[in-house]
């Protein structure tokens, strides 16, 4: 029995090797220090500068004044969308490819991007509460909420209790696929729905989706899997360690699945755009053919 604990510990103990070990360390080691002061804050004091600063990106954008107020009513928090993308991509991409997957970060950098996300999406969510519910110029996206809400409640107890936090970092790769999806929204805003530009954003916006999302997220899980699903082992239910693996396992499950359920939306929105233009090209096709025998019985009739 005792072998056999020593055994899990030390299997546990490997798993929590934090990931600032990946192959950037170096290059890492002359950007992070700049970052210090943030990352070794209480978590609850660098959550709240998280919430501030995406606060100020969110009011900077309502106070453009080459933005139309329509404009801001519908798309200022989108704007604020693409500018997170961006930025949570790179993070992702790093976190992915500099870092070594592990359960425990302690104070690893790792731990950042999460802290940026989780400030990100309290403002975002705060936006659509006051533009979609309380003040009405959209309708209310139910499934959008129900992701910031998940998305929240997973990173918080991941960032407050230390665990699988480099995988939640990691996933962040999946808004790669957000500037497609806000484009799409800007040319449906700007009337340009039936330009070429929708149809070859519209098949990049499935492409980067299906990659980053459907094909990363079952990859991320395997990873996650080969530490054990960052179960430390034992008996000991009342360790929030022991219950945060399965809870892990089933917020993949749960955002796979919602991301699915998206997928699936944004395939039946393509086919639909493609039937209606194959429509369309076979009613012009149509009437050419129609003015073309219209136009060969006014000939006979002039050669009679």
């Amino acid at each position: 029995m005792q072998a056999t604990s020593f055994s899990a510990a030390v299997a546990f103990e490997h798993r929590s090797a934090m990931s600032d070990q990946g192959v950037c360390a170096p290059w890492l080691g002359h950007i992070l220090p700049w970052f210090q002061p943030w990352l070794q804050m209480p978590i609850h004091q660098a959550l709240v500068i998280s919430v501030a600063g995406w606060a100020c990106v969110l009011v900077i954008i309502w106070a453009l004044p080459f933005l139309s107020l329509e404009f801001k009513q519908q798309g200022a928090d989108r704007l604020m969308s693409v500018v997170h993308s961006v930025l949570a991509t790179i993070l992702g991409v790093l976190a992915e490819v500099c870092a070594t997957p592990a359960c425990i970060e302690g104070d690893s950098w790792v731990r950042g991007p999460m802290m940026m996300i989780i400030g990100y999406l309290a403002v975002d969510l705060a936006s659509m509460l006051v533009c979609d519910v309380w003040q009405g110029w959209r309708s209310v996206d139910s499934s959008m909420v129900l992701h910031h809400v998940f998305i929240l409640a997973m990173f918080g107890l991941g960032v407050f209790f230390d665990i699988g936090v480099y995988f939640a970092a990691a996933l962040l790769i999946n808004e790669a696929s957000t500037p497609f999806m806000t484009l799409m929204w800007y040319l449906t805003f700007s009337g340009r729905k039936e330009t070429p530009l929708f149809l070859v954003n519209g098949v990049a916006f499935a492409l980067v989706f299906f990659l980053c999302r459907i094909v990363f997220i079952p990859f991320s899980f395997y990873q996650f899997a080969s530490l054990n699903f960052c179960s430390p082992g034992g008996s000991d239910w009342t360790s929030m360690r022991m219950r945060c693996a399965p809870i892990m396992a089933a917020g993949y499950a749960a955002i796979f699945a919602l991301n699915l359920m998206w997928f699936k939306k944004i395939l039946m929105g393509a086919l639909k755009k493609l039937l209606q233009r194959s429509d369309a090209l076979f009613s012009h096709d149509d009437q050419q053919l129609l003015e073309d025998g219209e136009n060969g019985e006014d000939e006979d009739s002039c050669h009679s």
